[in-house]
């Protein structure tokens, strides 16, 4: 609460909270290009958050597929998944890779 309370202050200077006065503001965030980036824009978005900050300087609609591996790579790896990671992290074992190609 109190970094909200820091934060009230810095962007209506003033301690009083009047709603009546209260406009809706929208942070400077990238357009997306399609029907289907708008959860990936929105988790980058989320995390990159700082009302400060023109998000558009940060990432665009064109780093969505990079977004996605991202996310992808950290969900994987994550320390709390208990799948096997042998499939990912072997997939370009050097043997096996000269045995495909011969």
């Amino acid at each position: 609460m109190k970094n909200f309370a820091i934060l009230w202050k810095k962007i209506f200077e003033t301690d009083e909270p009047d709603f009546k006065k209260f406009q809706v503001m929208f942070p400077n965030m990238p357009r997306q290009g399609n029907a289907h980036n708008c959860g990936v824009m929105t988790m980058k978005a989320m995390e990159l958050f700082d009302p400060t900050k023109d998000l558009r300087k940060f990432f665009s609609d064109n780093d969505v597929g990079h977004i996605r591996i991202q996310y992808a790579n950290s969900l994987f790896f994550h320390k709390g998944n208990k799948v096997d990671q042998n499939v990912v992290t072997s997939f370009f074992d050097k043997e096996d890779f000269m045995r495909q190609l011969h």
